[in-house]
């Protein structure tokens, strides 16, 4: 294998973002048809919880896709590319939990005591929640933006992230999460097609002298 390829971590950026962006966006879609005014019905319903399951599953791949996009352009993110990295990973986490209760918590309650569904929202709950939906879109804004400044992927595409980022305050409600899944597949069809460093030198040297 030749000194240019990226590390086995790196390859894994086009995979994982694709499955990703494909996985959120697609459960996003399938939410969109449930009726939301019976609640206990929507969380019982087969389409629900397998519209969810592939939600957290898609979180898990967007973990992977996160760390390898940025094993990409660590050397040109700098320090503000680490900051960006660690707070794309508080949200990104913060988010699956949400969505991981979300998931398989909900139905649960939803079956065996229902009436707490009706209970107020106040106190921890409401901390936790807003954590997660505002530590989401901070965090891909920042990545977004280090990317951006690392100039390492084409300068659309960082800003299709920072754009994604701001929307999915409301990741947990479709069809908010859509527009950052769908830029995250993007970086991982665009890296697919650059499966090692040398050949994007090779095109940028080539650009360079015609």
């Amino acid at each position: 294998m030749s000194n240019d390829a990226y590390s086995p971590l790196a390859r894994l950026a086009g995979p994982a973002a694709i499955v990703a962006g494909v996985l959120l966006t697609v459960s996003q879609l399938a939410m969109l048809t449930l009726n939301r005014t019976d609640r206990v019905a929507l969380l019982n319903s087969t389409i629900y919880k397998v519209s969810m399951t592939g939600y957290v599953v898609g979180f898990f791949a967007l973990m992977v896709a996160l760390v390898a996009i940025y094993e990409r352009q660590a050397r040109q993110a700098g320090v503000f590319g680490v900051v960006a990295l660690c707070a794309a990973i508080a949200g990104t986490m913060d988010m699956a939990g949400n969505m991981w209760f979300d998931a398989f918590v909900a139905p649960w309650m939803a079956d065996v005591m229902p009436e707490i569904l009706a209970a107020p929202k106040r106190g921890t709950l409401v901390i936790a929640a807003l954590s997660s939906y505002l530590l989401l879109p901070i965090g891909w804004l920042l990545f977004g933006i280090a990317s951006f400044r690392a100039g390492v992927f084409p300068r659309i595409l960082s800003v299709a992230i920072m754009v994604g980022g701001l929307i999915s305050y409301g990741a947990g409600l479709p069809p908010y999460g859509i527009p950052l899944a769908l830029a995250v597949a993007a970086v991982g069809v665009w890296c697919l097609a650059r499966p090692e460093r040398g050949s994007v030198e090779n095109t940028e040297r080539l650009s360079a002298t015609t």
